[in-house]
Protein backbone atom coordinates (compact mmCIF):
# COMPACT_ATOMS: atom_id res chain seq x y z
CA UNK A 1 0.00 0.00 0.00
CA UNK A 2 2.81 2.37 0.92
CA UNK A 3 4.67 1.64 -2.30
CA UNK A 4 1.55 2.03 -4.46
CA UNK A 5 0.63 5.46 -3.08
CA UNK A 6 4.24 6.65 -3.09
CA UNK A 7 4.55 5.63 -6.74
CA UNK A 8 1.72 8.01 -7.75
CA UNK A 9 3.29 10.90 -5.84
CA UNK A 10 1.41 10.77 -2.54
CA UNK A 11 3.20 11.26 0.78
CA UNK A 12 2.62 8.39 3.19
CA UNK A 13 3.03 8.86 6.95
CA UNK A 14 3.37 5.57 8.82
CA UNK A 15 2.31 4.77 12.37
CA UNK A 16 3.53 1.18 12.43
CA UNK A 17 5.55 -1.24 14.55
CA UNK A 18 4.92 -2.70 17.98
CA UNK A 19 2.92 -0.85 20.62
CA UNK A 20 5.64 1.46 22.00
CA UNK A 21 6.84 2.22 18.46
CA UNK A 22 3.31 3.20 17.38
CA UNK A 23 2.97 5.39 20.46
CA UNK A 24 6.17 7.27 19.64
CA UNK A 25 5.33 7.73 15.97
CA UNK A 26 1.85 8.98 16.82
CA UNK A 27 3.25 11.43 19.36
CA UNK A 28 5.65 12.78 16.73
CA UNK A 29 3.10 12.98 13.90
CA UNK A 30 -0.09 13.86 15.81
CA UNK A 31 0.20 17.68 15.60
CA UNK A 32 0.77 17.62 11.85
CA UNK A 33 -1.85 14.95 11.08
CA UNK A 34 -4.60 16.66 13.06
CA UNK A 35 -3.78 20.10 11.70
CA UNK A 36 -3.80 18.80 8.09
CA UNK A 37 -6.73 16.40 8.52
CA UNK A 38 -8.66 17.92 5.63
CA UNK A 39 -5.85 17.11 3.20
CA UNK A 40 -5.42 13.37 3.71
CA UNK A 41 -7.03 10.00 4.36
CA UNK A 42 -6.39 7.43 7.07
CA UNK A 43 -6.03 3.72 6.31
CA UNK A 44 -5.32 0.90 8.75
CA UNK A 45 -5.28 -2.90 8.82
CA UNK A 46 -6.40 -5.07 11.70
CA UNK A 47 -4.45 -8.05 12.95
CA UNK A 48 -5.84 -11.49 13.77
CA UNK A 49 -6.03 -10.64 17.48
CA UNK A 50 -7.97 -7.57 18.72
CA UNK A 51 -5.42 -4.75 19.31
CA UNK A 52 -6.49 -4.30 22.94
CA UNK A 53 -5.29 -7.83 23.71
CA UNK A 54 -1.81 -7.05 22.38
CA UNK A 55 -1.46 -4.34 25.04
CA UNK A 56 -2.89 -6.39 27.89
CA UNK A 57 0.26 -8.02 29.23
CA UNK A 58 2.67 -5.06 29.34
CA UNK A 59 0.58 -1.87 29.18
CA UNK A 60 -3.04 -2.64 30.06
CA UNK A 61 -3.72 1.08 30.63
CA UNK A 62 -3.04 1.62 26.90
CA UNK A 63 -5.53 -1.03 25.71
CA UNK A 64 -7.59 1.51 23.80
CA UNK A 65 -4.67 3.37 22.22
CA UNK A 66 -5.31 2.21 18.65
CA UNK A 67 -9.06 2.80 18.84
CA UNK A 68 -8.61 6.30 20.24
CA UNK A 69 -6.06 7.11 17.56
CA UNK A 70 -8.53 6.31 14.77
CA UNK A 71 -11.31 8.21 16.55
CA UNK A 72 -9.19 11.32 17.05
CA UNK A 73 -8.22 11.35 13.37
CA UNK A 74 -11.85 11.09 12.29
CA UNK A 75 -12.97 13.72 14.80
CA UNK A 76 -10.43 16.07 13.22
CA UNK A 77 -12.16 15.62 9.86
CA UNK A 78 -9.97 13.03 8.11
CA UNK A 79 -11.81 10.18 6.30
CA UNK A 80 -10.98 6.84 7.91
CA UNK A 81 -10.86 3.33 6.50
CA UNK A 82 -9.76 0.00 7.93
CA UNK A 83 -9.26 -3.47 6.48
CA UNK A 84 -10.81 -5.98 8.87
CA UNK A 85 -8.99 -9.19 8.15
CA UNK A 86 -10.89 -12.05 9.74
CA UNK A 87 -13.68 -13.07 12.08
CA UNK A 88 -12.37 -16.54 12.89
CA UNK A 89 -13.19 -15.97 16.57
CA UNK A 90 -16.88 -16.22 15.69
CA UNK A 91 -16.41 -19.76 14.38
CA UNK A 92 -13.50 -21.43 16.17
CA UNK A 93 -14.32 -23.23 19.39
CA UNK A 94 -11.25 -25.15 20.64
CA UNK A 95 -12.13 -28.08 22.86
CA UNK A 96 -10.66 -29.12 26.16
CA UNK A 97 -9.60 -27.35 29.31
CA UNK A 98 -6.66 -25.14 29.99
CA UNK A 99 -5.78 -21.52 29.39
CA UNK A 100 -5.61 -21.52 25.56
CA UNK A 101 -9.16 -22.83 24.90
CA UNK A 102 -10.47 -20.44 27.58
CA UNK A 103 -8.82 -17.45 25.92
CA UNK A 104 -10.06 -18.45 22.44
CA UNK A 105 -13.60 -19.32 23.57
CA UNK A 106 -14.23 -16.55 26.09
CA UNK A 107 -11.72 -13.70 25.96
CA UNK A 108 -11.11 -13.19 22.25
CA UNK A 109 -14.85 -13.02 21.31
CA UNK A 110 -15.42 -10.39 24.04
CA UNK A 111 -12.49 -8.28 22.86
CA UNK A 112 -13.46 -8.93 19.23
CA UNK A 113 -16.92 -7.46 19.74
CA UNK A 114 -15.44 -4.49 21.59
CA UNK A 115 -13.05 -3.91 18.68
CA UNK A 116 -15.92 -3.86 16.18
CA UNK A 117 -17.96 -1.46 18.36
CA UNK A 118 -15.02 0.95 18.31
CA UNK A 119 -14.68 0.65 14.55
CA UNK A 120 -18.41 1.15 14.01
CA UNK A 121 -18.11 4.56 15.68
CA UNK A 122 -14.88 5.66 14.02
CA UNK A 123 -14.80 4.38 10.42
CA UNK A 124 -16.10 5.89 7.21
CA UNK A 125 -15.22 2.78 5.21
CA UNK A 126 -14.87 -0.80 6.45
CA UNK A 127 -12.89 -2.93 4.00
CA UNK A 128 -13.45 -6.70 4.07
CA UNK A 129 -11.85 -9.56 2.12
CA UNK A 130 -15.35 -10.16 0.71
CA UNK A 131 -18.50 -8.12 1.39
CA UNK A 132 -20.35 -11.35 2.26
CA UNK A 133 -18.35 -11.33 5.49
CA UNK A 134 -20.51 -8.38 6.64
CA UNK A 135 -23.43 -10.80 7.13
CA UNK A 136 -21.46 -12.48 9.92
CA UNK A 137 -20.41 -9.37 11.82
CA UNK A 138 -22.31 -8.85 15.08
CA UNK A 139 -22.77 -5.14 14.24
CA UNK A 140 -24.43 -3.50 11.24
CA UNK A 141 -21.98 -0.64 10.45
CA UNK A 142 -25.04 1.20 9.10
CA UNK A 143 -23.22 4.55 9.08
CA UNK A 144 -20.10 3.18 7.36
CA UNK A 145 -19.55 2.12 3.79
CA UNK A 146 -18.55 -1.53 3.32
CA UNK A 147 -16.25 -2.47 0.45
CA UNK A 148 -14.42 -5.58 -0.75
CA UNK A 149 -10.64 -5.43 -0.66
CA UNK A 150 -9.53 -8.92 -1.77
CA UNK A 151 -5.94 -10.03 -1.29
CA UNK A 152 -3.40 -10.08 -4.08
CA UNK A 153 -0.13 -11.81 -4.83
CA UNK A 154 3.35 -10.66 -5.67
CA UNK A 155 4.13 -10.12 -9.32
CA UNK A 156 6.74 -12.71 -10.21
CA UNK A 157 8.64 -13.90 -13.26
CA UNK A 158 8.17 -17.64 -13.12
CA UNK A 159 10.06 -20.10 -15.26
CA UNK A 160 8.05 -22.22 -17.69
CA UNK A 161 6.61 -25.20 -15.84
CA UNK A 162 6.84 -28.69 -17.32
CA UNK A 163 4.35 -31.27 -16.17
CA UNK A 164 5.15 -34.97 -16.53
CA UNK A 165 2.25 -36.96 -15.03
CA UNK A 166 3.96 -40.24 -15.84
CA UNK A 167 6.57 -39.34 -13.22
CA UNK A 168 3.96 -38.75 -10.53
CA UNK A 169 2.03 -35.83 -9.11
CA UNK A 170 3.48 -33.42 -6.54
CA UNK A 171 0.79 -31.85 -4.36
CA UNK A 172 1.51 -28.98 -1.95
CA UNK A 173 -0.56 -27.74 0.98
CA UNK A 174 0.50 -24.61 2.87
CA UNK A 175 -1.53 -23.48 5.86
CA UNK A 176 -3.43 -24.46 8.98
CA UNK A 177 -4.36 -28.05 9.78
CA UNK A 178 -6.76 -27.38 12.68
CA UNK A 179 -10.21 -28.96 12.29
CA UNK A 180 -13.08 -28.36 11.83
CA UNK A 181 -12.30 -25.40 9.55
CA UNK A 182 -9.11 -26.97 8.20
CA UNK A 183 -9.65 -30.72 8.21
CA UNK A 184 -7.26 -32.44 5.81
CA UNK A 185 -7.85 -36.06 6.73
CA UNK A 186 -9.83 -36.81 3.57
CA UNK A 187 -7.13 -35.28 1.38
CA UNK A 188 -4.40 -37.30 3.08
CA UNK A 189 -6.41 -40.51 2.76
CA UNK A 190 -7.00 -39.93 -0.97
CA UNK A 191 -3.34 -39.14 -1.63
CA UNK A 192 -2.28 -42.24 0.28
CA UNK A 193 -4.27 -44.47 -2.07
CA UNK A 194 -2.31 -43.36 -5.13
CA UNK A 195 1.23 -44.66 -5.42
CA UNK A 196 2.43 -41.86 -7.69
CA UNK A 197 0.98 -39.01 -5.68
CA UNK A 198 3.38 -37.19 -3.36
CA UNK A 199 1.90 -34.78 -0.84
CA UNK A 200 3.90 -32.13 0.99
CA UNK A 201 2.33 -30.28 3.94
CA UNK A 202 3.79 -27.04 5.27
CA UNK A 203 2.28 -25.82 8.51
CA UNK A 204 3.32 -24.08 11.68
CA UNK A 205 5.21 -26.01 14.31
CA UNK A 206 2.58 -25.21 16.92
CA UNK A 207 -0.21 -26.57 14.70
CA UNK A 208 1.74 -29.77 14.20
CA UNK A 209 2.26 -30.12 17.93
CA UNK A 210 -1.46 -29.66 18.64
CA UNK A 211 -2.94 -31.72 15.80
CA UNK A 212 -0.15 -33.99 14.54
CA UNK A 213 -1.50 -36.98 16.45
CA UNK A 214 -4.91 -36.52 14.82
CA UNK A 215 -3.41 -37.04 11.38
CA UNK A 216 -0.96 -39.75 12.46
CA UNK A 217 1.86 -38.32 10.42
CA UNK A 218 4.72 -40.71 9.78
CA UNK A 219 7.75 -40.36 7.57
CA UNK A 220 7.24 -43.60 5.63
CA UNK A 221 3.78 -43.63 4.08
CA UNK A 222 2.20 -40.29 4.94
CA UNK A 223 2.78 -36.79 3.58
CA UNK A 224 6.07 -35.00 4.01
CA UNK A 225 5.57 -32.42 6.78
CA UNK A 226 7.70 -29.27 6.96
CA UNK A 227 7.88 -25.82 8.53
CA UNK A 228 8.63 -22.91 6.19
CA UNK A 229 7.53 -19.32 5.60
CA UNK A 230 8.27 -16.29 3.45
CA UNK A 231 11.07 -16.80 0.96
CA UNK A 232 11.55 -20.35 2.22
CA UNK A 233 8.34 -21.31 0.39
CA UNK A 234 9.69 -20.45 -3.06
CA UNK A 235 11.48 -23.75 -3.61
CA UNK A 236 8.45 -25.77 -2.50
CA UNK A 237 6.17 -23.95 -4.94
CA UNK A 238 8.69 -24.55 -7.74
CA UNK A 239 8.58 -28.29 -7.05
CA UNK A 240 4.76 -28.50 -6.87
CA UNK A 241 2.42 -29.49 -9.70
CA UNK A 242 -0.78 -28.52 -7.86
CA UNK A 243 -1.42 -26.48 -4.70
CA UNK A 244 -4.28 -27.65 -2.48
CA UNK A 245 -6.81 -25.41 -0.77
CA UNK A 246 -9.07 -26.85 1.92
CA UNK A 247 -12.65 -25.87 1.21
CA UNK A 248 -14.85 -27.95 3.46
CA UNK A 249 -18.57 -27.31 3.75
CA UNK A 250 -18.36 -25.07 6.82
CA UNK A 251 -20.07 -21.70 7.18
CA UNK A 252 -16.77 -19.89 7.57
CA UNK A 253 -15.76 -20.74 4.01
CA UNK A 254 -18.76 -18.91 2.50
CA UNK A 255 -16.85 -15.62 2.64
CA UNK A 256 -13.21 -16.28 3.52
CA UNK A 257 -10.57 -15.35 0.91
CA UNK A 258 -7.61 -17.73 1.43
CA UNK A 259 -4.36 -15.88 0.88
CA UNK A 260 -2.57 -19.08 -0.17
CA UNK A 261 -4.72 -19.30 -3.31
CA UNK A 262 -3.32 -15.99 -4.51
CA UNK A 263 0.16 -16.96 -3.39
CA UNK A 264 0.09 -20.16 -5.45
CA UNK A 265 -1.25 -18.31 -8.51
CA UNK A 266 1.60 -15.79 -8.17
CA UNK A 267 4.03 -18.73 -8.29
CA UNK A 268 2.33 -20.13 -11.39
CA UNK A 269 1.01 -23.20 -9.58
CA UNK A 270 -2.59 -24.22 -10.36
Amino acid sequence: MHEAFSRIGEEVLEITGNGPEREKKWADLKPRILSEAGEGVFYSESVNVPPALTWLRKKPHRMNFDYRLIQSVRDAGMPTGLFYRDIHWGFERPRGGGLRPFIKNKCIPVFGRQELRRYERSLDILFLPDVRMADYLPLSFKDSGIRSLPPGGEERKNTTREFHPEDGLNLLYVGNIAPPIYDLRGYFAAAGEERKVRLKVITRERALKLYGDLYRFNGADGPEVLHAQGQELNQHYQEADIALCVWEGVEYHRFVMPMKVYESIAHGVP
